[in-house]
């Protein structure tokens, strides 16, 4: 994955938000050093080379939120690090 956009620095008094989606089939592979995660949103999983992040049940309690938080944190940690890997 290499970044095909960015924005400067923000020089506003507003935050800014950031939002990136990738969709690719389960056989897509993965050439930076750390297995990054995924979302299944639908298909088959066979194949799939990612770590699958868990979805959350649709009556889902605080520890299913926090499971789902603290998955989407390693998700960013994996891609940050894989992301800056050639840059160092």
């Amino acid at each position: 994955f290499d970044c095909v956009h960015e924005s400067g620095p923000n020089s506003s008094s507003q935050p800014r938000v950031g939002l990136a989606l990738r969709y690719m089939t389960a056989s897509v592979i993965q050439t930076k050093p750390i297995q990054e995660m995924a979302t299944w949103i639908s298909g088959t999983k066979e194949g799939s080379r990612f770590e699958m992040e868990p979805q959350l049940p649709t009556e889902c309690t605080m520890e299913d939120v926090h499971r789902g938080r603290e998955a989407q944190r390693e998700a960013m940690k994996r891609e940050e690090a894989n992301y800056f890997a050639d840059k160092r």
